[in-house]
């Protein structure tokens, strides 16, 4: 009864695990076997290899918590609401996840980069959950979440593309360059605007030069 099981025979498993009679194989005797059904006896073997091969994938610590398992759904699902939670609690989670997922905007200062990881970690959560989205949603919310400075390049990329068939690898190298673009433009504004200021007080210094001097001379 050793062995792998493919896709399908650990589906049948689980099956056989959650509607298997209250015989375990390590107890059951010649007796017990010789009065069972054909079927009941597949699933016997199929529970008995299921659990065989869940017991040889766990580490040690997650071995103690399903030893006593009789069945192999009865190890799924201890396992699925250790790493999961209940239906009820997955849930909540789900609709939280979802809500800041929803919520989620590009920080005042952060870079595309960093903004990228956070909504990473956002989307892997929520798929580890069960909730998933399509690229078009994906690129979406995305747009929304980006600053003002990004509104050009989000019509130049809708007027171009349809953005379901964008990969997000793709959307986020074509911002990562935008990104150099408005920083540039931003840094040479600054210095056209820190030229202004100079200009304006190195006026204002001559003009007070110009008062002054024409006081002096007056009163001599």
């Amino acid at each position: 009864m050793t062995g792998d099981l493919n896709e399908d025979e650990m589906k049948k498993a689980l099956e056989a695990g959650a509607n298997t009679i209250e015989v375990p194989v390590t107890d059951a005797d010649k007796t017990n076997l010789s009065e069972l059904r054909p079927e009941e006896l597949r699933k016997i073997a199929f529970n008995a290899k299921a659990v065989n091969l869940l017991h040889n994938a766990m580490c040690k610590e997650k071995y103690a918590r399903i030893k006593s398992c009789k069945t192999a759904k009865e190890i799924w699902d201890l396992l699925e609401n250790a790493h999961v939670g209940n239906n009820q609690v997955k849930k909540t989670k789900v609709r939280f996840l979802t809500k800041v997922y929803q919520k989620f905007e590009m920080k005042e200062g952060e870079t595309i980069a960093d903004m990228h990881q956070r909504f990473n970690e956002i989307l892997n959560n929520l798929e580890a959950l069960g909730k998933t989205f399509s690229n078009e949603e994906i690129n979406g919310k995305i747009f929304e979440a980006l600053t003002d400075d990004y509104d050009g390049k989000i019509c130049a990329i809708t007027d171009a593309k349809d953005i379901g068939t964008i990969p997000l690898v793709e959307l986020i190298g074509s911002l990562k360059a935008e990104e150099e673009v408005i920083a540039y433009k931003k840094a040479k504004s600054k210095n056209k605007k820190s030229l202004a200021v100079v200009a304006a007080k190195t006026e204002k210094y001559w003009n007070w030069m110009r008062v002054t001097k024409m006081r002096t001379n007056w009163l001599c």
